[in-house]
């Protein structure tokens, strides 16, 4: 999947044909969709766990000195009809939009960087989060991970 997403970026129906027609791994010709979606839930179920080690080989193999964390959030915004979240729905909603598109449901996403632009971490939220709210939630999800020194600056967009 990750070859995939380099080389021939596709949805994970497509990739069944590309595993297939332009992939010499011996007897992955053989995958399904089906398994590539049971191996993105495998992956989310350790999501965690794979993240932290997934940094932790990066910054090792780029000799990675993180004293300095780059976080902001977007949103992104969905086009589909109807623009109501189904019920029970509580991860597309309406928020404040950074895409000036109020009237689209949407989810938040935030990342966090090292000063040369290394990612260390993603999230995402509900659309109707707002900034200021996911900065406690991203500081303890980071302690641990032997980040230098921490320190907070934020934007006009996240005091408000």
């Amino acid at each position: 999947m990750v070859a995939n997403r380099a080389l021939a970026p596709s949805s994970k129906l497509a990739m069944e044909d590309w595993v297939r027609d332009d992939v010499a791994i011996p007897n992955l010709e053989d995958v399904t969709s089906q398994q590539l979606y049971r191996a993105m839930d495998m992956l989310l179920a350790v999501r965690e766990g794979l993240e932290k080690q997934v940094y932790f080989s990066v910054a090792n193999l780029l000799n990675l000195e993180v004293d300095l964390i780059y976080f902001d959030t977007t949103s992104s915004y969905f086009e589909v009809e109807p623009q109501e979240a189904p019920e029970g729905e509580t991860f597309r909603q309406l928020g404040h939009s950074k895409d000036h598109r109020p009237d689209l449901l949407q989810t938040v996403i935030g990342l966090a960087v090292t000063r040369e632009g290394i990612p260390i971490r993603c999230w995402a939220w509900p659309g109707n989060t707002s900034d200021m709210s996911v900065i406690e939630e991203v500081k303890n999800d980071l302690v641990g991970w032997k980040l230098g020194r921490v320190i907070s600056v934020v934007d006009r967009g996240f005091s408000s």
